[in-house]
């Protein structure tokens, strides 16, 4: 699931950084691929290829306690609570135990400069 990450993650920044460029505009606009490219083109020459990539560790993190709380819980807690009642619990605490990577993923992605400064 890190691996995967690695991957994905320029494309998550992207994302965020779009979403944050059109907070002010109050429409919702419906997903456009030509607008997404054209935007990461914009945003690589503006920031960097290292922009792309800032909150990587976070994301990293998050991936790997979120993947390894859910699957090692899992069995355990459905031989306790039930296959459907353990699979969910399992999926619950992996989501607390990952939020807070979450949250300072996201972060990192709207604001790159501080990934770049380690603030």
């Amino acid at each position: 699931v890190v691996g995967a990450t690695v991957f994905t993650h320029p494309i998550d920044v992207v994302k965020v950084q779009l979403q944050m460029a059109e907070k002010s505009c109050a429409k919702a606009d419906s997903f456009s691929l030509p607008r997404f490219v054209s935007f990461w083109q914009k945003f690589q020459r503006r920031a960097g290829t290292g922009a792309l990539f800032s909150g990587l560790q976070a994301a990293s993190m998050r991936a790997a306690t979120y993947g390894t709380v859910r699957i090692g819980l899992c069995e355990p807690l459905q031989e306790v609570a039930g296959r459907s009642g353990g699979a969910v619990i399992a999926g619950v605490l992996a989501t607390v135990v990952g939020n807070p990577f979450e949250v300072l993923k996201v972060r990192l992605q709207a604001e790159p400069q501080l990934a770049a400064t380690g603030e």
